[in-house]
């Protein structure tokens, strides 16, 4: 029991870092693509809820088991396993979403054509 608690553990902790660190990044990229503050807390709420659960259920459905506390090292090598699976899933289904959001040609005109040539017409 002791070990599967220790799998959750680092699940968890590793979910946490990773959503510390690509946070604030998210929400400038959300927000630009999003446009409202509203539609963005939603998204990131959403991709902070799965870089949890991924790797969670990941490590339920695959960590779990228990040989004897001389195992340890070998159950510690799959709860990492398990959990940067799980973090690798949620990333890269998420990443394949928000790439579909960008640009292809580069950043957005500041102006629209329509705006520019209604003004420059008498």
């Amino acid at each position: 029991m002791k070990i599967f608690l220790f799998q959750i553990a680092i699940s968890l902790i590793m979910s946490l870092s990773i959503v510390l660190f690509w946070t604030k990044a998210l929400r400038r990229l959300l927000l630009s693509s999003c446009g409202t503050a509203e539609r963005t807390d939603f998204w990131i709420t959403y991709c902070n809820i799965m870089l949890f659960l991924a790797p969670l259920v990941t490590v339920i459905l695959f960590g779990p088991s228990y040989r004897g506390e001389h195992m340890f090292p070998q159950e510690l090598r799959q709860a990492f396993g398990a959990s940067l699976f799980g973090v690798f899933a949620a990333l890269t289904i998420i990443g394949s979403k928000i790439s579909r959001l960008l640009p292809k040609d580069g950043p957005a005109p500041a102006v629209s054509p329509l705006v520019v040539d209604a003004a420059t017409k008498p």
